[in-house]
């Protein structure tokens, strides 16, 4: 505003046009003077986030998004409807880099980070055309990319959502998920903002782990529990141990033991992903009664323990399987 000649408060104006009343045009922000809307027209515009297509599951538990960026790229966003509350993954990046061998995503390698703007735009499309439930929405940073990869833009959107005079998303409402980038897990521990924090972890050995996420060489087990550990002291938060279930690979009884010992080195909470099928991957998830199993060997242990249940698995929606429209 002060580049433009206008008052500095105009600023919080159009914030609150844009981000609360979900106004997206300045001809519509009506108490601005109109010769201060006609001087912002001639220079702005407002690009709001609609999607090219829109698929919701049969049963449905999740409607997924494709959006078209303005340079042709394309990512996806997914509403999930919960029993007991709403809400929206979002993506980071456009592919990934992490190169994890049961996840769609990492086919399409990693083409380019998205700008914040970006990510505030598929969150603001999906809740104003989905949220229902008056009690507010959570967001799981969960979609394509690595979100600490992109850690510039991901704050800035955080903190546009987080504001008060906006989308006044509590800090509590949001979960970041990793693939184990500790660096990016220290500095987010001393921002100041209670995010969720939820680690990829899918392996109990160093050995198994490499194998399945490439990230594990450079930041392996060991370290990445101990950035885990200062980040839930730092925030009081427990963090989530994410742990994909692979049929035959990471399921076993000494699996299970295992992951009892490495979640017991700090305050943690684990969800078991029974693995997504794809078209590109030839693994395959248990069974609903080895899942409970080794959910039960868990439990035996007092750790909290839940099943993430499969939702938009037919359309592609599901945890790993997001970018398979991009690549097919």
């Amino acid at each position: 505003m002060s580049e433009l000649g206008l008052e500095s408060w105009r600023a919080d104006q159009i914030f609150s046009w844009l981000y609360k009343k979900g106004v997206l045009d300045f001809a519509g922000m009506t108490d601005i003077g109109r010769p201060t809307r006609e001087a912002l027209t001639a220079v702005y515009q407002i690009n709001a986030m609609a999607p090219k297509e829109e698929k919701t599951a049969g049963d449905r538990s999740a409607t997924k998004c494709l959006f078209a960026l303005a340079d042709g790229r394309e990512i996806e966003g997914v509403f999930l409807r919960l029993p007991n509350k709403e809400t929206i993954c979002f993506s980071t990046q456009v592919g990934c880099a992490i190169g994890c061998g049961f996840c769609v995503t990492a086919l399409m390698g990693r083409l380019r980070n998205l700008e914040a703007g970006e990510i505030v735009g598929q969150i603001l499309y999906l809740s104003r055309k989905f949220v229902e439930r008056e009690q507010g929405f959570n967001l799981v940073a969960m979609g394509m990319g690595e979100p600490f990869d992109n850690y510039e833009n991901l704050l800035k959107a955080i903190r546009i959502m987080k504001e008060v005079r906006g989308l006044n998303i509590g800090p509590r409402r949001i979960t970041i998920s990793t693939s184990g980038i500790v660096p990016m897990i220290d500095r987010l521990a001393t921002e100041g903002i209670p995010l969720g924090l939820a680690v990829s972890l899918n392996a109990t050995t160093n050995e198994q782990r490499s194998e399945l996420m490439p990230i594990n060489k450079k930041y392996p087990i060991e370290e990445l529990l101990e950035a885990a550990g200062r980040y839930a002291r730092a925030t009081n938060r427990r963090v989530t141990l994410e742990y994909v279930m692979l049929r035959g690979v990471n399921d076993s009884e000494a699996d299970a033991r295992r992951l009892i010992n490495l979640a017991s080195r700090l305050p943690s909470k684990i969800n078991l992903i029974p693995f997504n099928p794809s078209p590109y991957h030839s693994f395959s998830p248990p069974t609903p009664a080895e899942t409970e199993r080794f959910q039960d060997q868990l439990l035996a242990a007092d750790k909290t323990v839940t099943i993430r249940r499969r939702r938009g698995g037919d359309i592609y929606a599901a945890c790993g399987q997001l970018g398979v429209t991009q690549a097919r």
